[in-house]
């Protein structure tokens, strides 16, 4: 059957653009009722449907929330068009034809997206005090038609959980996610593909439940991991999603196929991924597991922060930079972890170490990460730590061991001490800042002494006095010694290898000018004519003992 509907067919369209068109349609609705009511007066002097077979009445079932929604049919409600919504980054919407359906007289239908189409039930269903799941069905054909449900908690950023992808008759069980107020029914296509009859319907089984993992719990369904404190959502880290070289790609969770184990991506072919969830204690090991490398593609796995941990500054340590806590968007190349929150409710997300790492606030408050490394076959890895006890007490006693050492001069070790607490356990606030502040007090005295070796090398240097740069180079090794097991350590060393090259250079100079003194003499002895035995002595002590040796010494 062609998609083109009939003449006498009912035709709607739902387009990502419709909602946003001016008042001039006003227009455009006038002309329709003249056109409708010219075409009612025909009909009933004419009575063209009287000889084609009777179509049968989609009739929603009770148990679904959908309602007059569930078939695309136009009902004295209204029409599909105001049950149904394009989301507004959504490129594409769908039309509502009579070639799309499978009962009733309309289904939806969308051909060749660009990109993908996709839309959602106008309504929100209540979850009130429901503590089961959520089944959703359909209709299916086509090319990558996706079943979701998406879950809302107040004004922040919705969650969407998959529930079957394919064709054919379509039909899955999402849990429902910490903290979820409502739930709307979503329908999604990166292909050409019709779909009718859905169902959103309230159950009591579920095929998920949340794990607790200290004050936090987790809830893992469908390529999707939703962390909570309580009731409220914390951190949601999304499917994975693949950017191509020339910059196409679609958003995370289109085309994610988890029981398939492929990904459909913005060239309209798939490529195949796996998703995996194992706990460890306190941490939750997510591993995605790519089956091919891509030139020039860039894996993606985005997460959203959310709730009160996205009012906090992000920690994050990274291989060239340490540890830094940002308050805004940030992007770093080389990352290894982040730390999101405070002491009684932090979390920690481990990632491999070195991919680029970016944070951006969106309108609804939320913070979206993103982790992104070059799209190879093999496993990608994110550990998520939710507690933090044993880390903690490891914490305290590092910083006491800090101050210890602080106290008896041993200043490497009190720097060693704090920079490890900040770079492997940041967990406790106040450690944390009492570490930082350590550190600086250290590093200031660090370059305190740096700045005295510089200043008395320049007045060694200026004098020209041997002696006075070994008394620098003496100053070097004892602060060396003082920092020592520390990165500034390595710093007096450094610089005492620069006494040493400069030294060096001075009693060059040096012993040139004196050389050239005592061959002054010689070669006034042998002038004289009397004294070429005395003078043949004289160059050959000149010759043994002023000749630099090898490696710069004499």
């Amino acid at each position: 059957m062609p998609d083109t509907p009939l003449d006498d067919a009912e035709v709607h369209v739902l387009d990502a653009h419709s909602a946003r068109r001016g008042r001039g349609a006003w227009l455009v609705g006038l002309v329709a009722v003249l056109v409708l009511a010219g075409a009612g007066a025909w009909v009933a002097l004419t009575d063209p449907f009287a000889e084609r077979a009777a179509v049968a009445v989609a009739t929603p079932d009770p148990s679904n929330e959908l309602g007059e929604a569930w078939s695309f049919e136009t009902t004295e409600a209204g029409r599909a068009t105001s049950f149904w919504t394009v989301p507004d980054d959504a490129p594409g919407g769908f039309a509502f034809v009579e070639s799309a359906a499978t009962s009733g007289q309309l289904g939806a239908q969308v051909t060749s997206p660009a990109g993908y189409a996709e839309m959602v039930s106008s309504a929100a269903v209540s979850l009130g005090m429901h503590k089961g799941g959520v089944r959703l069905a359909c209709a299916a054909g086509g090319e990558g038609v996706q079943l979701f449900a998406r879950f809302e908690t107040g004004g922040r950023a919705p969650i969407d959980f998959f529930a079957a992808q394919g064709s054919g008759a379509l039909e899955g069980i999402v849990p429902l996610p910490p903290g979820a107020e409502s739930v709307r029914a979503g329908v999604r296509a990166t292909g050409s593909a019709t779909i009718d009859d859905v169902v959103l319907e309230l159950v009591a089984s579920t095929v998920a439940q949340p794990e607790s993992r200290g004050v936090y719990s987790a809830l893992s369904h469908g390529g999707t991991l939703v962390v909570a404190r309580g009731s409220e959502p914390a951190l949601f880290i999304m499917p994975p999603s693949v950017r191509l070289a020339d910059g196409r790609t679609l958003p995370a969770g289109v085309g994610f196929d988890p029981a398939a184990g492929r990904l459909t991506i913005a060239d309209g072919s798939a490529v195949p991924v796996e998703t995996k969830l194992a706990w460890d204690g306190p941490q939750a090991r997510v591993t995605t597991t790519w089956g091919a490398a891509l030139d020039g593609a860039t894996a993606v796995r985005v997460g959203r922060v959310v709730g009160p941990l996205a009012d906090d500054a992000i920690g994050v340590s990274s291989v060239s930079a340490g540890f830094q806590r940002f308050d805004d968007d940030f992007s770093v190349s080389d990352a290894a972890w982040l730390t999101l929150g405070r002491t009684q409710d932090r979390l920690v997300l481990r990632v491999d170490e070195g991919v680029a790492l970016t944070s951006s606030r969106r309108a609804d408050g939320s913070i979206e990460l993103r982790v992104e490394a070059p799209l190879v076959a093999g496993e990608r890895l994110l550990t998520l730590q939710t507690s933090f006890t044993e880390e903690r007490v490891r914490a305290v006693a590092r910083r006491d061991a800090a101050r210890r050492a602080r106290q008896d001069g041993d200043l490497g070790a009190a720097l060693a001490e704090v920079e490890t607490i900040l770079r492997d356990d940041p967990y406790d606030e106040d450690v944390l800042r009492e570490a930082g502040q350590m550190r600086s007090e250290l590093l200031a005295q660090m370059q305190q002494r740096l700045d005295a070796i510089d200043e008395n090398l320049d007045d060694a240097l200026f004098l020209a006095s041997a002696r006075r740069c070994r008394e620098v180079l003496a100053e070097c090794e004892a602060a060396a010694a003082t920092f020592a097991g520390s990165s500034a350590e390595q710093r007096f060393a450094e610089r005492a290898d620069v006494v040493r090259t400069r030294a060096f250079e001075l009693l060059e100079a040096d012993r040139q000018r004196r050389a050239a003194r005592l061959e002054a003499i010689a070669a006034s002895l042998e002038e004289f004519g009397n004294f070429e035995r005395l003078a043949s002595e004289y160059r050959d002590t000149l010759d043994r003992w002023l000749a630099p040796t090898e490696g710069g010494s004499r």
